[in-house]
């Protein structure tokens, strides 16, 4: 189920069961967008990349990370739902740490979900700790 929107200066669900972490960049956004679109077919993963190109902000929290986009991206038949690729995220010993999801809007990238197993950390693990895979 999609997370809901809240009003202008409610806590965010981050807020309210683990610690703070830096919202990400919209670099780090666009580099991971890039790695789980890695999963999914080349026409599919066009569209994403070119989308991808297209976000100028992000803005939210590291458990939800709301993209802004610009222009007029081609778009995927996708409903509002995440999108069938995602990505999990295990540490160094390989030990599942959390995963994201992709949110499809209207056929465009609407945002990133990062659920983590245990609330110690809403940081974002590193690029090569998460492994593109399609969602069951």
């Amino acid at each position: 189920m999609r997370p809901r929107r809240v009003a202008a200066g409610a806590p965010r669900r981050a807020d309210v069961t683990g610690p703070k972490a830096p919202v990400p960049t919209v670099d780090e956004a666009r580099a991971l967008l890039r790695r789980i679109a890695g999963a999914l077919g080349p026409a599919e993963r066009a569209i994403v990349a070119a989308q991808v190109e297209s976000i100028v902000s992000v803005s939210g929290t590291a458990e939800y990370l709301d993209l802004h986009l610009e222009g007029d991206p081609p778009r995927l038949d996708w409903p509002e739902a995440p999108l069938h690729a995602r990505g999990d995220a295990a540490d160094a010993e390989g030990e599942p740490l959390g995963g994201f999801l992709v949110w499809m809007k209207t056929g465009l990238l609407d945002s990133i979900e990062f659920h983590v197993y245990t609330a110690d950390s809403y940081t974002w693990p590193p690029l090569d700790a998460v492994e593109p895979r399609l969602r069951d």
